[in-house]
């Protein structure tokens, strides 16, 4: 019985310091600041499993089709170059204050987005 106790107060003791590290404010959460590599991992985490899982039962779409790729591309031009860039678009000055910082790969590979041709052997650039 004093185990038991024992581990309810130590519970009731976290979460009465985890709500009061909230309510103060003392983890800075402002897009423009570096959280420290435990929290970091953590937001991260959680982040990455949630799309994955989020994910799971998306198809990707026939890419072969034109008038599909178009749309796709009118609605990142719409919705997403302002921010993110685009080929021979540069992103937004901010975006590199953002947090999480967007990744470099995916920012080089923005700017180089080509389709193949039907024969394969040049590309056009959708921007």
């Amino acid at each position: 019985m004093r185990i038991m106790i024992g581990l309810a107060l130590l519970l009731a003791i976290a979460v009465a310091t985890v709500a009061g590290v909230i309510y103060v404010g003392l983890i800075d959460v402002a897009a423009t600041a570096s959280e420290p590599g435990p929290l970091l991992w953590l937001l991260e985490t959680t982040r990455e499993r949630s799309i994955s899982r989020r994910a799971e039962g998306i198809r990707v779409p026939d890419l072969s089709r034109d008038a599909l790729v178009a749309a796709g591309a009118s609605a990142f031009d719409d919705m997403c170059a302002v921010c993110h860039g685009a080929p021979g678009q540069a992103p937004f000055v901010a975006a590199e204050d953002m947090n999480p910082h967007r990744r470099t790969s995916t920012a080089e590979r923005r700017r180089s987005w080509a389709r193949p041709s039907d024969s394969g052997l040049s590309s056009t650039a959708f921007g």
